[in-house]
Protein backbone atom coordinates (compact mmCIF):
# COMPACT_ATOMS: atom_id res chain seq x y z
CA UNK A 1 0.00 0.00 0.00
CA UNK A 2 0.92 3.67 -0.78
CA UNK A 3 3.39 4.88 2.21
CA UNK A 4 1.67 8.03 3.85
CA UNK A 5 3.79 10.82 4.91
CA UNK A 6 1.74 12.09 7.42
CA UNK A 7 2.70 9.14 9.22
CA UNK A 8 6.71 10.48 9.57
CA UNK A 9 7.32 12.61 12.87
CA UNK A 10 8.05 16.38 12.19
CA UNK A 11 11.32 15.28 14.57
CA UNK A 12 12.61 13.04 12.20
CA UNK A 13 11.91 15.23 9.00
CA UNK A 14 13.75 17.61 10.74
CA UNK A 15 16.99 15.21 11.66
CA UNK A 16 17.17 14.57 7.70
CA UNK A 17 16.68 17.66 6.40
CA UNK A 18 19.71 18.65 8.94
CA UNK A 19 21.85 15.94 8.07
CA UNK A 20 21.91 14.33 11.66
CA UNK A 21 20.23 10.86 11.01
CA UNK A 22 21.67 8.25 11.26
CA UNK A 23 20.31 5.00 9.35
CA UNK A 24 20.51 1.56 11.20
CA UNK A 25 19.97 -1.19 8.56
CA UNK A 26 19.55 -4.45 9.29
CA UNK A 27 19.01 -7.90 7.63
CA UNK A 28 15.53 -7.14 6.69
CA UNK A 29 17.10 -4.79 3.67
CA UNK A 30 19.34 -7.05 2.71
CA UNK A 31 16.43 -10.34 2.39
CA UNK A 32 14.55 -7.60 -0.52
CA UNK A 33 17.60 -8.41 -2.25
CA UNK A 34 16.79 -12.32 -2.52
CA UNK A 35 16.24 -15.13 -0.37
CA UNK A 36 20.19 -15.76 -1.06
CA UNK A 37 20.07 -13.43 2.09
CA UNK A 38 19.24 -15.36 5.29
CA UNK A 39 18.05 -13.55 8.45
CA UNK A 40 19.55 -14.82 11.87
CA UNK A 41 17.35 -17.50 12.43
CA UNK A 42 17.70 -19.31 8.58
CA UNK A 43 21.54 -18.66 8.86
CA UNK A 44 21.24 -20.82 11.81
CA UNK A 45 19.66 -23.48 10.74
CA UNK A 46 21.44 -23.75 7.53
CA UNK A 47 24.51 -23.89 9.44
CA UNK A 48 23.01 -26.42 11.45
CA UNK A 49 21.84 -28.61 8.49
CA UNK A 50 25.19 -28.30 6.52
CA UNK A 51 27.09 -29.60 10.26
CA UNK A 52 24.35 -32.47 10.36
CA UNK A 53 25.15 -33.36 6.82
CA UNK A 54 28.80 -33.35 7.29
CA UNK A 55 28.80 -35.43 9.95
CA UNK A 56 30.12 -32.65 12.62
CA UNK A 57 26.87 -32.70 14.66
CA UNK A 58 24.58 -36.04 15.61
CA UNK A 59 20.75 -35.64 14.37
CA UNK A 60 19.93 -35.40 17.61
CA UNK A 61 22.50 -32.50 18.28
CA UNK A 62 20.63 -30.86 15.36
CA UNK A 63 17.17 -31.26 17.23
CA UNK A 64 18.93 -29.88 20.10
CA UNK A 65 20.27 -26.63 18.31
CA UNK A 66 16.54 -26.01 17.20
CA UNK A 67 15.40 -26.39 20.79
CA UNK A 68 17.78 -23.49 22.13
CA UNK A 69 16.27 -21.00 19.09
CA UNK A 70 12.96 -22.30 19.83
CA UNK A 71 13.68 -21.07 23.33
CA UNK A 72 15.50 -17.97 22.35
CA UNK A 73 18.69 -18.91 22.98
CA UNK A 74 20.27 -18.02 19.63
CA UNK A 75 23.88 -17.07 20.87
CA UNK A 76 24.39 -20.49 22.23
CA UNK A 77 23.17 -22.03 19.30
CA UNK A 78 25.42 -20.22 17.08
CA UNK A 79 27.87 -20.93 19.61
CA UNK A 80 27.57 -24.76 19.55
CA UNK A 81 27.60 -24.53 15.23
CA UNK A 82 30.79 -22.51 15.37
CA UNK A 83 32.57 -24.71 17.23
CA UNK A 84 30.99 -27.94 15.62
CA UNK A 85 32.53 -26.80 11.76
CA UNK A 86 35.92 -27.16 11.32
CA UNK A 87 37.11 -23.44 10.63
CA UNK A 88 37.81 -23.70 7.13
CA UNK A 89 34.27 -25.13 6.80
CA UNK A 90 33.05 -22.10 8.98
CA UNK A 91 34.25 -19.29 7.11
CA UNK A 92 33.47 -21.67 3.46
CA UNK A 93 29.82 -21.08 4.70
CA UNK A 94 29.92 -17.49 5.75
CA UNK A 95 31.38 -16.58 2.46
CA UNK A 96 28.56 -18.75 0.36
CA UNK A 97 25.67 -16.89 2.57
CA UNK A 98 26.89 -13.64 2.50
CA UNK A 99 29.18 -12.69 -1.14
CA UNK A 100 26.35 -14.51 -3.32
CA UNK A 101 27.56 -14.17 -7.26
CA UNK A 102 24.91 -12.36 -9.05
CA UNK A 103 23.24 -10.37 -6.36
CA UNK A 104 22.75 -6.34 -7.02
CA UNK A 105 21.77 -3.80 -4.47
CA UNK A 106 18.24 -3.05 -4.90
CA UNK A 107 16.81 0.93 -4.96
CA UNK A 108 16.54 1.32 -1.54
CA UNK A 109 20.10 0.76 -0.93
CA UNK A 110 21.01 3.05 -3.21
CA UNK A 111 18.19 5.61 -1.81
CA UNK A 112 19.57 5.23 1.49
CA UNK A 113 22.70 7.40 0.16
CA UNK A 114 20.56 10.77 -0.87
CA UNK A 115 19.60 11.02 2.97
CA UNK A 116 23.99 12.23 2.52
CA UNK A 117 23.74 10.79 6.15
CA UNK A 118 27.19 11.42 8.64
CA UNK A 119 27.38 7.42 8.66
CA UNK A 120 25.51 4.51 8.14
CA UNK A 121 25.56 1.44 10.49
CA UNK A 122 24.75 -1.93 10.20
CA UNK A 123 24.54 -5.10 11.62
CA UNK A 124 24.78 -7.02 8.00
CA UNK A 125 27.84 -8.72 7.07
CA UNK A 126 27.37 -8.29 3.21
CA UNK A 127 28.26 -5.66 0.82
CA UNK A 128 25.31 -4.23 -0.69
CA UNK A 129 25.39 -0.55 0.90
CA UNK A 130 29.17 -0.32 -0.11
CA UNK A 131 28.14 -1.83 -3.57
CA UNK A 132 24.85 0.53 -3.79
CA UNK A 133 27.05 3.85 -3.24
CA UNK A 134 30.14 2.52 -5.96
CA UNK A 135 27.03 1.55 -8.68
CA UNK A 136 24.98 4.76 -7.68
CA UNK A 137 28.43 7.34 -7.60
CA UNK A 138 31.11 5.63 -9.12
CA UNK A 139 33.37 5.73 -6.31
CA UNK A 140 34.12 3.70 -2.76
CA UNK A 141 32.43 4.17 0.15
CA UNK A 142 34.64 4.02 3.44
CA UNK A 143 34.41 1.21 5.40
CA UNK A 144 35.07 0.58 9.00
CA UNK A 145 34.15 -2.09 11.76
CA UNK A 146 34.57 -3.00 14.97
CA UNK A 147 38.09 -3.36 14.88
CA UNK A 148 39.00 0.58 13.24
CA UNK A 149 36.45 2.79 15.09
CA UNK A 150 39.05 5.38 15.20
CA UNK A 151 37.75 6.34 11.62
CA UNK A 152 34.41 6.23 13.19
CA UNK A 153 34.88 8.62 15.77
CA UNK A 154 36.63 10.61 13.19
CA UNK A 155 33.52 10.91 11.75
CA UNK A 156 31.05 11.73 14.20
CA UNK A 157 33.38 14.69 14.48
CA UNK A 158 33.56 15.83 10.88
CA UNK A 159 29.81 15.87 10.76
CA UNK A 160 28.47 17.40 7.24
CA UNK A 161 32.05 18.67 6.40
CA UNK A 162 33.10 14.67 4.75
CA UNK A 163 32.46 14.27 1.18
CA UNK A 164 32.06 10.54 1.11
CA UNK A 165 29.58 8.21 3.45
CA UNK A 166 31.01 6.11 5.79
CA UNK A 167 29.76 2.86 6.34
CA UNK A 168 30.19 1.29 10.11
CA UNK A 169 29.51 -2.08 9.70
CA UNK A 170 29.36 -2.72 13.86
CA UNK A 171 29.58 -7.25 13.56
CA UNK A 172 32.16 -7.42 11.08
CA UNK A 173 32.15 -7.77 6.81
CA UNK A 174 32.02 -10.96 5.12
CA UNK A 175 35.56 -9.12 3.61
CA UNK A 176 37.36 -10.52 6.78
CA UNK A 177 34.79 -13.88 7.83
CA UNK A 178 37.23 -14.70 10.33
CA UNK A 179 35.81 -11.41 12.76
CA UNK A 180 32.89 -11.56 11.80
CA UNK A 181 30.88 -11.19 15.05
CA UNK A 182 28.02 -14.51 15.59
CA UNK A 183 28.36 -16.96 18.74
CA UNK A 184 28.05 -15.89 22.07
CA UNK A 185 32.09 -15.87 22.87
CA UNK A 186 32.33 -13.60 19.59
CA UNK A 187 29.56 -10.94 21.24
CA UNK A 188 31.09 -10.94 24.62
CA UNK A 189 34.70 -10.58 23.03
CA UNK A 190 33.10 -7.33 20.97
CA UNK A 191 31.20 -6.01 24.72
CA UNK A 192 34.01 -6.80 27.04
CA UNK A 193 37.73 -6.15 24.76
CA UNK A 194 36.39 -3.20 22.15
CA UNK A 195 35.71 -0.17 24.30
CA UNK A 196 35.82 1.80 20.71
CA UNK A 197 33.02 -0.28 19.88
CA UNK A 198 30.55 0.74 22.94
CA UNK A 199 31.87 4.54 22.83
CA UNK A 200 31.48 5.33 19.17
CA UNK A 201 27.97 3.42 19.04
CA UNK A 202 26.87 5.20 23.14
CA UNK A 203 27.58 8.83 20.95
CA UNK A 204 25.78 7.83 17.94
CA UNK A 205 22.51 7.22 20.17
CA UNK A 206 23.38 10.76 22.23
CA UNK A 207 24.42 13.25 19.98
CA UNK A 208 21.79 11.95 16.94
CA UNK A 209 18.57 10.54 15.70
CA UNK A 210 18.63 6.55 14.56
CA UNK A 211 16.62 5.34 12.10
CA UNK A 212 16.64 1.11 12.22
CA UNK A 213 15.27 0.04 8.79
CA UNK A 214 15.16 -3.75 8.38
CA UNK A 215 14.44 -5.20 11.81
CA UNK A 216 11.56 -6.92 13.57
CA UNK A 217 10.53 -7.59 17.41
CA UNK A 218 11.84 -11.12 16.42
CA UNK A 219 15.24 -10.10 15.41
CA UNK A 220 17.57 -11.62 18.35
CA UNK A 221 20.20 -9.06 16.91
CA UNK A 222 17.78 -6.05 17.64
CA UNK A 223 17.12 -7.33 21.07
CA UNK A 224 21.13 -7.83 22.00
CA UNK A 225 21.47 -4.11 20.67
CA UNK A 226 19.31 -2.43 22.54
CA UNK A 227 20.03 -4.35 25.52
CA UNK A 228 24.09 -3.76 25.40
CA UNK A 229 23.43 0.27 24.16
CA UNK A 230 20.56 0.55 26.61
CA UNK A 231 22.22 3.19 28.72
CA UNK A 232 22.30 5.48 25.74
CA UNK A 233 19.15 5.06 24.45
CA UNK A 234 16.79 7.80 25.02
CA UNK A 235 14.27 6.53 27.19
CA UNK A 236 11.56 9.00 27.82
CA UNK A 237 12.85 12.57 25.97
CA UNK A 238 13.37 12.70 22.08
CA UNK A 239 12.94 9.27 20.81
CA UNK A 240 14.69 7.33 18.05
CA UNK A 241 12.90 5.72 15.33
CA UNK A 242 11.97 2.22 13.73
CA UNK A 243 9.99 1.79 10.97
CA UNK A 244 8.07 -1.45 11.13
CA UNK A 245 5.28 -3.81 9.29
CA UNK A 246 2.27 -2.92 11.13
CA UNK A 247 1.24 -6.49 11.32
CA UNK A 248 4.74 -7.48 13.27
CA UNK A 249 4.34 -5.27 16.55
CA UNK A 250 1.36 -5.28 19.12
CA UNK A 251 0.22 -2.18 21.33
CA UNK A 252 2.26 -3.51 24.35
CA UNK A 253 5.57 -4.28 22.89
CA UNK A 254 5.06 -0.84 20.91
CA UNK A 255 4.54 1.11 24.16
CA UNK A 256 7.34 -0.85 25.64
CA UNK A 257 9.66 0.30 22.98
CA UNK A 258 9.36 3.50 23.94
CA UNK A 259 9.11 3.62 27.32
CA UNK A 260 12.22 1.34 27.63
CA UNK A 261 14.37 1.92 25.23
CA UNK A 262 13.50 5.58 23.86
CA UNK A 263 12.76 3.93 20.38
CA UNK A 264 9.23 4.89 18.48
CA UNK A 265 7.82 2.33 16.14
CA UNK A 266 6.46 3.92 12.76
CA UNK A 267 4.03 1.14 11.13
CA UNK A 268 3.09 1.02 7.70
CA UNK A 269 1.12 -1.39 5.99
CA UNK A 270 3.05 -3.87 3.92
CA UNK A 271 2.86 -4.45 0.67
CA UNK A 272 4.50 -8.30 -0.90
CA UNK A 273 7.70 -6.44 -1.59
CA UNK A 274 7.24 -4.13 1.12
CA UNK A 275 7.97 -1.00 -0.99
CA UNK A 276 6.54 1.10 1.35
CA UNK A 277 10.44 1.29 2.82
CA UNK A 278 11.78 2.57 -0.61
CA UNK A 279 8.59 5.20 -0.57
CA UNK A 280 9.52 6.02 2.98
CA UNK A 281 13.24 6.39 2.88
CA UNK A 282 12.64 8.51 -1.15
CA UNK A 283 10.63 10.97 0.82
CA UNK A 284 12.95 11.57 3.62
CA UNK A 285 15.68 11.87 1.05
CA UNK A 286 13.69 14.52 -0.81
CA UNK A 287 13.97 16.84 2.27
CA UNK A 288 17.62 16.39 2.40
CA UNK A 289 19.01 20.19 0.78
CA UNK A 290 21.00 19.77 -1.81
Amino acid sequence: MPFDPASIPPRLVDAARNRTLIPLVGAGLSAQAGPEYPGWSGLLLDMRDRAVHAGHLSGDEGVEVATLMGRGNYLMAAQALKHSLPLDEYLSFLQDKFDPSGVHPMEVHRELFRLRAPMYITTNYDRLLENAYAWEYGEAATVVTYQNTVLAQQRLLDGRQATRPLIFKIHGTIDDPDGVILSEWDYRKLIHSSPGYRLVLSAVFLTHTVLMLGFSFADPELRLLLETHREALKHRNSPDYMLLPRDSAGPVEVHRLREDFGLQVIAYDASADHREVLDFVQYLADQVPA
